[in-house]
């Protein structure tokens, strides 16, 4: 074998690890809660802007026993592992098998807190009822 073939042998060997080793990763580590966490507060702070937007109320959906956390045509689904648990206040209303975290034009919500639980890990990510701010908290 010369050089030229050992050194393309090795970029080959090279350029397949660089290709397998990111998969790998992907598949044997947990879902990161935070990333997962943000795009929730994200959809929230979305919702509270089109309340303010367009002067009426708006709503996130959130349905603990699915998974489930929606908004307009935004739909986030919790991934395998990861429970989603709700706390919010009674003038929040009840939509299907989930809550409706609504939003008035003032940008005031009816007040909720989530918690995002992965094993020993886990995240709230709250909304405050009189101002409708939205934050992510470890706890």
């Amino acid at each position: 074998m010369t050089l030229v073939e050992t050194l393309a042998a090795l970029a080959v060997v090279a350029l397949g690890t660089m290709i397998v080793t990111p998969a790998l990763t992907i598949v044997t580590s947990p879902m990161r809660l935070g990333p997962l966490a943000a795009d929730i507060a994200a959809l929230l702070v979305q919702a509270r802007s089109v309340a303010i937007a367009t002067n009426g109320e708006a709503a996130a959906i959130v349905d603990p026993v699915g998974g489930i956390v929606s908004a307009g045509a935004r739909r986030i689904s919790m991934p395998p592992g990861v429970a989603l648990d709700l706390i919010a206040a009674e003038s929040c209303r009840a939509a299907g098998s989930g809550v409706a975290i609504t939003f008035s034009p003032s940008g005031s919500s009816c007040g909720a807190v989530m918690q995002l639980a992965q094993g020993e890990r886990r995240l709230k990510i709250r909304v405050d009822w009189y101002s409708g701010h939205v934050s992510i908290q470890k706890s």
